[in-house]
């Protein structure tokens, strides 16, 4: 995704999930060779298409960037040993909070 071309990939979860059901990175019916060769057939004839999957995926890239990661884990290690009552995460607003309801 932070490589500047479209991703194309299977349906299955894992993928499914990291791509946002389709909005990082196009999908195609997992084991299909006819629905793989649909997909990229498409975003190479589909100039726009193929551009809204690149700016989409670099944006998505940047919920994988270690400084973010490192805090979330923070995050989920403060929960851990304070629990949820009361405290102010030291990254407030990050992946963890917006999971549990957080701002």
């Amino acid at each position: 995704m932070a490589s500047g071309t479209a991703i194309v990939a299977s349906d299955i979860q894992a993928f499914t999930d990291l791509l946002q059901n389709g909005q990082s990175g196009a999908l195609f019916t997992s084991e299909d060779s006819s629905s793989l060769a649909k997909v990229i057939t498409n975003l190479l004839n589909n100039e726009k298409e193929r551009e809204q999957l690149i700016e989409s995926g670099i944006r998505r890239s940047l919920d994988f960037d270690w400084e973010k990661v490192a805090c979330d884990i923070v995050d989920v290690y403060e929960m851990a040993m304070v629990g949820n009552e009361g405290i102010r995460l030291a990254s407030e607003g990050r992946v963890w909070n917006r999971w549990r309801g957080g701002e």
